[in-house]
């Protein structure tokens, strides 16, 4: 089957669909083992509008992808030139003196997007590639799956990393899906479910609610060898509702956020009447997506001071075309809703509970929460190259205006993914902003980070900005000695109502704290963290 379909995240396009589920109630789809291999584009499973569906025991494993991996075989620094062996499955080959890959009997070009190193302890860090296209001067084929290529000056790889690439062609776009595509449907439940380098996200949820993911695998094809499962995000949640619990899942091999959970932004672009605006998609990749339902509660958020304009109720809504709505609220806007004022729907902030989940090899975030519903992350395990936790709106990146609200962090493990040069902290709560606001609003409140083990590495374990009832206790920070504790292990700024206790920084040097415009700080009984 094949529906013209508008997925976040990926160019809205005509899907060919393996199983359409649409309009489906009270069905259980049992694969008892089996697995599905998908060739060409494909999108596995669409669930759209469907009530109380489980779908368990089953393997989806993408044969041929828009990406792919390649290994280092021979180094020849005096010939400025280096071999890889990749997989024979990527119908890679040599175009023009170029790399390609063949896809509807069109050879489209190979951008190469950067190197995974491999580390002592089996995790991988990466590095984005410096070699342009104008960089490489030769390719040639060797024995089938073998490529010999010819770069300028200083951009050799060393033997045993992993070259990483991926089509470049806007071509493929509107094609690439997802594993899996919910969209408005509730009651929705995937277990026991293994997905292996699928070409775009793993898992795309849009307007729906009560999702459950349990034992859901994502890992890198062990049987070519990868390192990596996906080079995107792995299971993204956009504007969905009620309960979404992810239990007992792996995920391995990721080049973005291993579950992301965000909703959709818009913003004014016409103030039309004292209760009427026009609004666009502040992302492109949201065009054509569902932001709101009538009856549905707004804010609006003025980010120039990072403050809360007002909050309104939905009364109606014309769709002009995919880039631009109409919205009448029930009541009139103050003038601080202008042009530029972003909108965010907080009738959409579903309560997230991540519990008992290994998180591995991850490049990007390893959790990224952008919800203003109750949040549990609980008893996981987390590497990641970046922030193995990120919570809060990042208005200069992503334009998430989110105020957290009753967030749990218990007895997880965090270790890291890389040492990049950042100072990423493990644990972020946001926003994250480009300037500091005059006023002194708090967006988030009710944030407790307790018993946690942090495998550390010099970087701080938590860094909080804008929060008021934040509690970090009896959390136990290791740090080895090949490490310097070169920056604070945790900083806060303006925050307030802070509780920084029974903690046990295990290591010679002492740690300390970074702390701008904080009130109400009761700090004591820690081991080995030096007081503010």
């Amino acid at each position: 089957m094949e529906e013209y379909l508008t997925l976040t995240g990926a160019s809205n396009g005509l899907r060919r669909i393996a199983f359409p589920l649409i309009n489906f109630e009270d069905l259980v789809i049992d694969g008892s083992g089996s697995t599905f291999i998908m060739h060409g584009m494909m999108l596995p499973f669409e669930v759209q509008e469907c009530k109380n569906i489980s779908i368990r025991n089953i393997n989806i494993r993408f044969v041929s992808s828009v990406w792919g991996e390649g290994t280092v075989t021979e180094v020849n620094k005096d010939g400025s030139f280096f071999t890889i062996e990749t997989n024979r499955g990527d119908s890679l080959e040599v175009s023009n003196g170029a790399l390609s890959i063949k896809n509807g009997g069109e050879n489209l070009p190979v951008e190469i997007v950067g190197w995974l190193r491999p580390g002592t302890s089996g995790n991988c860090s990466f590095s984005p590639s410096s070699i342009e296209s104008s960089g490489i001067i030769s390719v040639k084929p060797l024995s089938h799956g073998n490529f010999w290529i010819e770069v300028r000056g200083n951009k050799l790889p060393r033997k045993g990393w992993k070259l990483v690439w991926e089509s470049d062609s806007e071509r493929l776009e509107g094609k690439i899906s997802p594993a899996f595509h919910l969209s408005g449907s509730d009651g929705v439940r995937l277990s026991n479910i293994s997905i292996a380098h699928a070409p775009g996200k793993v898992i795309v949820a849009e307007q729906s609610g009560n999702v459950m993911l349990d034992r859901l695998n994502v890992l890198p094809d062990s049987v070519v060898g990868r390192k990596l499962s996906v080079l995107t995000d792995g299971v993204h949640f956009i504007g969905c509702q009620k309960k979404i619990v992810i239990s007992n899942c792996k995920f391995s091999g990721i080049m973005g956020d291993a579950v992301s959970v965000s909703g959709l932004t818009l913003k004014i672009i016409k103030r039309i009447t004292n209760n009427v605006v026009g609004v666009r998609p502040v992302n492109e990749k949201q065009w054509g997506s569902q932001f709101a339902q009538v009856g549905d509660t707004i804010r609006f958020i003025d980010t120039k001071k990072s403050s809360l304009c007002c909050e309104r109720v939905v009364t109606r809504i014309r769709d002009l075309n995919e880039q631009y709505q109409e919205f009448w609220f029930d009541r009139a806007f103050p003038e601080t809703v202008r042009e530029g004022t972003l909108l965010s729907n907080i009738s959409r902030q579903p309560e997230v509970v991540l519990r008992g989940n290994r998180f591995s090899n991850i490049i990007g975030n390893g959790i990224n929460l952008q919800t203003s519903g109750k949040i549990i992350v609980e008893g996981n395990i987390i590497r990641s190259g970046r922030h193995d936790i990120n919570l809060g709106g990042e208005f200069a990146s992503a334009f998430q205006p989110i105020m957290l609200d009753q967030v749990f962090i218990k007895n997880n493990t965090f270790r890291r993914c890389s040492t990049g040069k950042a100072n990423d902290a493990l644990i972020m709560i946001g926003p994250i902003i480009s300037d500091t606001p005059a006023d002194t609003t708090y967006f988030h409140k009710d944030v407790t980070i307790e018993g946690n083990t942090f495998y550390n590495e010099g970087k701080s374990i938590l860094a909080a900005v804008a929060t008021s009832g934040l509690v970090v206790r009896q959390n136990t920070v290791f740090n080895p000695a090949s490490a310097k504790m070169t920056n604070s292990l945790i900083r806060l700024q303006r925050c307030k109502k802070v509780g920084i206790v029974g903690n046990r920084y295990l290591d010679k040097q002492e740690a300390r704290l970074q702390v701008e415009q904080v009130s109400d700080l009761l700090f004591f009984d820690n081991e080995g963290i030096k007081a503010p």
